[in-house]
């Protein structure tokens, strides 16, 4: 079973919709609600944060989903960060602009290293720098409750 946790409603709608019209709605559900607040029941095997910096950069959101994951839990996520190569300085200026202004009210702004909070619940995170150090994909497995 998949579940989705998200804050916004348009973004729920959608994933509603085609949950149904592919025939996952007995497998997958989507709530509305904040990471740090949302009431979930069971375990879960995994953890996937796409572009939910919300989530992965804040130690509040992270510290109330962390023990619903069983011990080994792989925990996966992808989004911005403020880059430090070379020519960072020419986007890092508009994606904070973006993130802080264009973006939810609880969306972050950038950070060199977005992944810092998941990296105190996470052994053997790995993360990949992406698109000249503006992206970053990292994955890691959950240390022992």
């Amino acid at each position: 079973q998949v579940l989705g946790v998200e804050i916004s409603p348009g973004a729920v709608a959608q994933a509603r919709r085609r949950a149904a019209s592919n025939g996952w709605s007995k497998v997958v559900s989507v709530e509305l609600a904040p990471a740090e607040s949302v009431v979930l029941s069971g375990r879960f095997d995994g953890l996937l944060m796409f572009a939910a910096p919300d989530v992965y950069a804040s130690a509040q959101a992270l510290d109330h989903l962390m023990p619903r994951l069983d011990s080994g839990a792989r925990v996966a996520f992808f989004g911005a960060k403020r880059s430090s190569r070379r020519f960072g300085w020419l986007l890092n200026g508009p994606l904070h602009f973006a993130l802080t202004h264009l973006s939810l009210p609880t969306t972050p702004g950038l950070e060199a290293a977005s992944w810092r909070h998941a990296a105190a619940h996470l052994r053997d995170l790995e993360v990949h720098e992406l698109f000249h150090g503006w992206m970053f994909l990292a994955a890691g497995t959950l240390a022992r409750h």
